[in-house]
């Protein structure tokens, strides 16, 4: 008597089950790369409109905005930044207020030096981020450490404290 097969096997359905998971697998490793891909190329345009908001500023007015030279975030006095070690600065949102529509944000993850914003000082003395680095007005902005630290187009080498690179990126004098 000849049986005839109605369905699949448990071994074919496991198989095919297995090779599902796998493809699905490598779709999440490749996905979650080009989101932090992504996450950069928007870190980086952010930190191109600060830099062009700036240089507007500088040309308007002859200087760069006052910070006093400390580390201030682009955001209110309010709000504080870098795993809560700076604030914010009123008077800088007001005198970039008329270069910048917004502030942008970082997205990084909680907890991270950084969480929230970039940081931005009008003055730093000739040597005061390392040897050679000239003096002026720098920003500090993040890149996610799966990217190579080439990429901090930056005059001294990126600091690496935790999931992200922390670029230093000269302004002018």
């Amino acid at each position: 008597m000849k049986y005839k097969q109605l369905g699949f096997t448990l071994i074919e359905l496991l198989v095919v089950i297995s090779i599902i998971g796998m493809l699905a697998a490598i779709v999440l490793v490749s996905l979650n790369s080009a989101r932090g891909k992504a996450r950069d190329s928007r870190r980086q345009a952010d930190r191109k409109q600060v830099h062009t908001a700036l240089n507007l500023y500088y040309n308007d007015n002859g200087s760069w905005p006052s910070t006093a030279g400390a580390w201030k975030c682009l955001a209110p006095t309010s709000e504080l930044c870098w795993a809560n070690s700076y604030s914010g600065s009123d008077a800088l949102i007001t005198a970039l207020q008329p270069y910048m529509a917004s502030f942008p944000t970082n997205n990084a993850t909680s907890g991270t030096y950084a969480y929230n914003r970039i940081l931005y000082t009008s003055f730093i003395a000739a040597g005061g981020l390392g040897t050679g680095s000239p003096a002026g007005a720098y920003l500090i902005w993040a890149m996610e450490n799966t990217m190579p630290a080439s990429m901090c187009n930056s005059t001294r080498p990126p600091d690496h404290y935790d999931a992200y690179w922390y670029c230093y990126e000269f302004i002018g004098q």
